[in-house]
């Protein structure tokens, strides 16, 4: 999508939750899903109108530890709901009436997670009593298989034609996704832990990126090894991958590299009293980031701000929409075209 920032407009901001943070959106048909991050508290799940934020359909999960983010396909909502021991759930819900549909098992303990991946007919998550990936049927929400892995939390598998990957703690998974058997792991001797809590971004060239320990990593699936490991700034969060070039989060602003060779070709700074504090999203024109304090659309070709907006939390571009859900229960649409 390319847009021009001289067409941002502030639609509508609206209370979604009082008190209680918001979690990443999901968007299609018209339709904005979004739960809440409250702490066995005000835990719902909302349907919005995408375009006006009026409220479609809310569910209330009660006093469960968490619910987590949404993801949509073909007219399903998916998320889990986490507990403890036997009380944890990945459930599918109509998208329309927010009816549900089914709600499958897992193991957990006082986990929160990112959104699930759909891919083709599977469903595939973060979950384990100690940790690991499990993958269930999209139409039924029957579980096919589980893996083990080291207990963290936050996390959701990045998934394509042969394998789901994770990177988790110290070392890159990848498992045959219809099998659930491990094909290889790639250790990071270097990480300290902090790894986790995203999802590898795969770059379609037998590449993977991840941030650990306040660097960019670069993982060679083909011979399955690590090819860089960049540390000239303090990474952290979830990289994001467009026209070629990869952009990962730092402290003090956002640094994009070369797809696969990773040369430094791009850069921008937040104001001094700032720091990053969002995933980032980027378009054909422009690459859009949250800091504590603002929201900002930076050009890619001049590496300048070029709008802001006095509202931080995490984004989403669907639509012809910038969506920001914010920790303050508030929900904000820009309109990003005419």
């Amino acid at each position: 999508m390319s847009v021009s920032a001289a067409n941002f407009q502030t639609r509508w901001t609206k209370q979604i939750s009082s008190g209680v943070g918001l979690t990443d959106v999901a968007v299609a048909d018209g339709r904005l899903f979004v739960s809440t991050t409250g702490y066995f508290n005000g835990q719902f799940i909302y349907a919005l109108d995408a375009s006006t934020g009026d409220q479609l359909w809310k569910v209330d999960y009660g006093s469960v530890f968490s619910v987590n983010p949404p993801s949509y396909s073909d007219g399903v909502v998916y998320l889990q709901t986490g507990n403890h021991g036997s009380d944890s759930w990945l459930r599918g819900l109509d998208a329309a009436t927010g009816e549900q549909r089914f709600q499958s098992a897992y193991s957990a303990q006082w986990e929160h997670y990112l959104a699930p991946t759909v891919y083709k007919n599977q469903v595939y998550v973060n979950a384990g009593y100690y940790g690991g990936m499990q993958m269930f049927r999209k139409d039924t929400g029957v579980s096919k298989w589980f893996i083990g892995m080291p207990q963290y939390d936050g996390w959701t598998p990045a998934v394509d034609e042969r394998y789901a990957y994770s990177f988790v703690g110290s070392t890159f998974h990848a498992v045959d996704r219809l099998t659930g058997e491990l094909a290889f792991k790639i250790p990071d001797p270097a990480s300290n832990w902090q790894g986790s809590g995203q999802a590898p971004v795969l770059g379609g060239k037998g590449d993977a990126y991840v941030t650990s320990g306040g660097r960019l990593l670069m993982f060679n699936l083909t011979d399955r090894s690590i090819r860089w490991a960049k540390d000239d700034a303090a990474y952290k969060g979830q990289p994001a991958l467009a026209g070629g070039v990869v952009f990962s989060p730092a402290n003090v602003g956002v640094i994009g590299r070369t797809q696969v060779k990773g040369k430094r070709v791009w850069n921008w700074w937040v104001p001094s009293t700032e720091s990053v504090a969002s995933n980032l999203v980027v378009t054909n024109t422009h690459l859009f980031v949250a800091t504590n304090a603002a929201t900002y659309a930076v050009d890619l070709q001049t590496q300048k701000t070029v709008w802001s907006e006095r509202v931080s939390g995490r984004l989403a571009v669907a639509d012809g929409y910038l969506y920001i859900s914010q920790s303050t229960g508030k929900l904000t649409a820009v309109k990003l075209t005419p």
